[in-house]
């Protein structure tokens, strides 16, 4: 295969993960006001909830999965390809011994499930579906995953994201077969990532044996050593995982006993849009994670701060358009996207809710300086404390007060925000050894450019036509990100990143 240099494997990987994303959400974009009309809000918000629930469990495989990537990673690049396959095979056959047990723990719950949180009578076993394939789903999940990890080798994350539009495309045929032609039911959801993940599994399996031929499955090559040295280092990411829960994971199953499957269904579609923002910085972020490793492992720590730096700009740049366009049009967008629903609760949760995403959007980047340098455990402590004390606000303001739904999706936020201008900055560069001020600028640059892009897209939406159907909302929205493009490359870049990305985006990307 012919070698691709750094900025062309850049330009493909971020091209391919966006559309990949694109597609993803997409389809989320349109199906999410048919299931919501034919099924009702309140069946759509447990879609979500299964999802968080099932999420649950990854406190405990994340232990391996979140250090499995950069302990292979370098071990491949210092060329002990040896000690690579064991910490490879280690993780493939802890992880299937993994999900046997969770399958086990599983059966009764999902039986019973009516007996831990409220379900109406009429979705009672349409939900005991959608858990139920939801859970198989995530057992495939936790043994396919580590496979993934030869595009992160190879930074060749592009196919990777190949591979995730193939599976939404396969999806989308699945979602019109079964509610086209079948009775509706909420579990055809979860049928269809199923079956989705089943072909990723397959697809990542054979691009492991292309990548990294030298590595592969063999259980003799299983070490308990390793596995102990991998929870060893990603315990903490378990920790970290579990304040993630405390601190947002638990919103909708806490609207759900706390105050109403109703409540529950509104704050779902409300989190639509921030669940959106979230992985588009994740996505974003992943990016850099290779060549970041990379440098890492060479000592580098310059072109490991560049290339934070860099991510920071980027995903700040993408984030900071679409976060004054929800604030400015998200009640037409949810007016028109569901018209059915109560649409003053929806944007109202939606704002609360996005408030950490804009922070996070500048600052989740220097999240992966921990698992980076190996220092996870004052981090993962931090966040527990933090997630702890939220849990205990939340529940203390849905049982007492009469904020309700209102306060879940609120009182974490803002903790969250305190902890991306304060902690994560100051932590990240100590943990790196620079100066504690390094990311300052570029986080206090992009607040006031994201509070000045605010007032301009105010001021031309009243220039603009009122938004009464999506054939002027979105020209309007198109309109607006421009101008939001346009401001933060004149603005929030300097000259050499706009020279950066000029040379990236167009010189290199003809010659591919």
């Amino acid at each position: 295969m012919k070698k691709v240099s750094k900025n062309k494997l850049f330009v493909l990987n971020f091209i391919a993960s966006i559309v990949s994303t694109i597609i993803n959400y997409g389809i989320s974009f349109l199906f999410t006001p048919y299931l919501v009309r034919v099924a009702g809000s309140e069946a759509y918000g447990f879609v979500g909830l299964a999802n968080n629930m099932v999420n649950y469990a990854t406190i405990i495989t994340i232990a391996l999965s979140s250090v499995a990537g950069r302990f292979i990673t370098i071990k491949f690049y210092q060329g002990k390809n040896e000690e690579a396959n064991k910490y490879f095979n280690s993780v493939v056959f802890a992880n299937i011994f993994i999900a046997v047990a969770f399958a086990i723990v599983s059966i009764p719950l999902v039986a019973n499930l009516q007996t831990f949180i409220s379900i109406p009578n009429n979705l009672i076993n349409d939900v005991k579906l959608l858990f139920e394939f939801v859970v198989i789903n995530f057992l495939i999940t936790i043994v396919s995953d580590v496979f993934s990890v030869a595009t992160f080798i190879t930074n060749k994350l592009y196919l990777s994201s190949l591979g995730n539009c193939i599976a939404s495309v396969i999806r989308v045929l699945l979602l019109w077969a079964f509610f086209g032609f079948l009775p509706t039911n909420i579990a055809y959801i979860s049928i269809t990532a199923t079956i989705c993940s089943v072909v990723l599994f397959i697809y990542n399996f054979i691009l492991t044996k292309k990548l990294i031929p030298d590595i592969k499955p063999n259980i003799k090559e299983f070490s308990l050593e390793k596995i102990k040295e991998l929870i060893g280092a990603g315990i903490w990411s378990s920790v970290t995982k579990l304040s993630q829960v405390l601190s947002d994971g638990l919103d909708l199953l806490i609207s759900n006993i706390g105050v109403s499957s109703y409540a529950m269904g509104q704050l779902s579609i409300a989190y639509t849009i921030p669940t959106i923002l979230s992985s588009v910085v994740s996505t974003v972020t992943s990016l850099f994670n290779p060549q970041q490793t990379y440098y890492y492992a060479k000592g580098d720590i310059k072109s490991v701060v560049h290339e934070i730096k860099l991510n920071m700009k980027l995903t700040g740049f993408f984030i900071s358009v679409i976060f004054c366009g929800i604030v400015v049009y998200g009640y037409e967008f949810f007016k028109l996207w569901v018209p059915s629903e109560n649409i003053d609760m929806i944007y109202t949760l939606s704002l609360l809710s996005i408030i950490s995403v804009l922070v996070s959007g500048v600052a989740t980047p220097l999240t992966s300086v921990f698992l980076l340098t190996n220092n996870l455990k004052v981090n993962s402590l931090v966040w527990l404390i933090v997630g702890t004390f939220d849990t205990i606000i939340v529940l203390i303001f849905v049982k007492f007060t009469s904020f309700g739904v209102y306060a879940v999706a609120g009182v974490s936020k803002m903790a969250m925000v305190l902890m991306y201008l304060t902690y994560l900055p100051v932590y990240a560069a100590k943990c790196l050894k620079i100066s504690k001020k390094t990311f300052y600028p570029i986080i206090f640059r992009y607040i006031f450019n994201t509070g000045l892009m605010l007032l301009i897209f105010m001021g031309v939406k009243k220039l603009l036509p009122e938004a009464q159907n999506f054939l002027i909302f979105i020209p309007n929205c198109i309109i607006l990100s421009l101008i939001g493009f346009i401001f933060n490359f004149i603005i929030f870049l300097n000259n050499d990143e706009k020279s950066y990305i000029i040379k990236i985006f167009v010189k290199k990307f003809k010659k591919i």
